[in-house]
């Protein structure tokens, strides 16, 4: 399931559509229930947003990075000072947890008319 059609099925103005679909496959109502338990479970992840990853968990790749290669960071610094910031993806034994940054998907091209 993606997330437009997670919210289509909890979406109050289009819930009752999507569920007679769901009804005409599979009368028992056994599809209808699995989708709106995996809707609802995309969205509370949704609502909680990103996690916090540990370091010693597993190290940041250029998957979790942005468009720029970076990941918000929180390490300790050679003074003992606790700092956040964001980071490129290297391995840096300092940086005690990571946070994924979202891709900036591409521009839609712009057509100009010269007509």
């Amino acid at each position: 399931m993606n997330k437009q059609e997670a919210a289509r099925l909890l979406h109050p103005d289009t819930t009752a559509q999507v569920m007679a679909g769901y009804l005409l496959d599979d009368p028992s109502g056994d599809s209808w229930a699995d989708a709106l338990n995996e809707a609802c479970k995309m969205g509370a992840d949704a609502l909680r947003g990103p996690a916090w990853v540990n370091s010693e968990d597993r190290l940041p790749t250029e998957t979790d990075a942005d468009n720029d290669g970076y990941v918000e960071a929180y390490w300790d610094d050679i003074d003992g000072v606790i700092t956040t910031g964001y980071e490129t993806v290297i391995n840096d034994e300092r940086c005690t947890y990571w946070l994924p940054r979202a891709k900036i998907p591409p521009l839609p091209e712009v057509r100009h008319d010269n007509s």
